[in-house]
């Protein structure tokens, strides 16, 4: 009886110790925060920008995710597509930040 109580309990310390719920859940709160703020850190507070963003991460998504699925896009037909564009968005986000960082490095020496 006492041990299954202690191996019950190990198991629970073990789970919490793997994956803390609390922390994926600051994060997630964390990050909706974020998407509320711009560039400066301060809130949001027009109605265009703020609508903008709603149809941005919500409304798109969803119309090209039911587009696709009504127009029968098959993954398996389009994985070379997506390999092609996600090396080319990383190839320009990396060029980005070297060309940010060459600025900033020019700034500092004038």
């Amino acid at each position: 009886m006492l041990w299954q109580k202690w191996n019950k309990l190990n198991k629970k310390q073990n789970k919490r110790k793997m994956l803390d719920i609390e922390t994926l859940k600051g994060i997630s709160r964390n990050a909706k925060e974020s998407m509320k703020k711009d560039s400066n850190g301060e809130i949001i507070q027009r109605k265009s920008s703020k609508m903008f963003f709603y149809f941005l991460f919500n409304i798109l998504p969803l119309c090209i995710v039911v587009l696709a699925y009504y127009s029968g896009v098959l993954v398996s037909k389009i994985d070379s597509y997506i390999g092609t564009v996600i090396s080319i968005f990383t190839g320009l986000f990396f060029s980005l930040l070297l060309s940010m960082e060459i600025k900033l490095e020019m700034k500092s020496l004038t």
